[in-house]
């Protein structure tokens, strides 16, 4: 994709857990959120760790995202993703033109790199 769209923005994209009741507890998965952001390659790396260089794209109950699986959970990302590389979106400053993206490379722990590949997690 990028060979073919050089001037493409490469997306950079995170996804990790977090648990936003006590983590000790014994209801320590009750409130378990999966957590998408993403960042651009053209953000320089030195400020791509700045968090107003990472943008939010989605938040699920982790228990939605086990019940109903990758596809499902992520189906309108899936969608915006291919928008983006086909189509791109049109600007108009400061002269009209359409600028596409792709997703470059997705980061994450274990856990998360696991689930999204769809292998079994202990």
């Amino acid at each position: 994709f990028f060979n073919q769209h050089p001037e493409a923005v490469p997306i950079l994209m995170f996804q990790d857990e977090l648990e936003v009741a006590n983590p000790l507890g014994s209801g320590k998965t009750k409130h378990k959120i999966n957590c998408t952001y993403y960042t651009t390659y053209d953000v320089q790396s030195a400020y791509r760790s700045n968090i107003r260089s990472i943008q939010l794209v989605s938040l699920v109950r982790s228990k939605f995202w086990k019940k109903h699986g990758n596809l499902e959970t992520n189906k309108r990302l899936l969608e915006d993703l291919k928008v983006l590389e086909e189509d791109g979106i049109e600007v108009n400053q400061p002269c009209k033109k359409v600028i596409r993206a792709g997703l470059a490379v997705l980061v994450g722990d274990n856990l998360g790199i696991h689930q999204i590949g769809g292998y079994n997690a202990c």
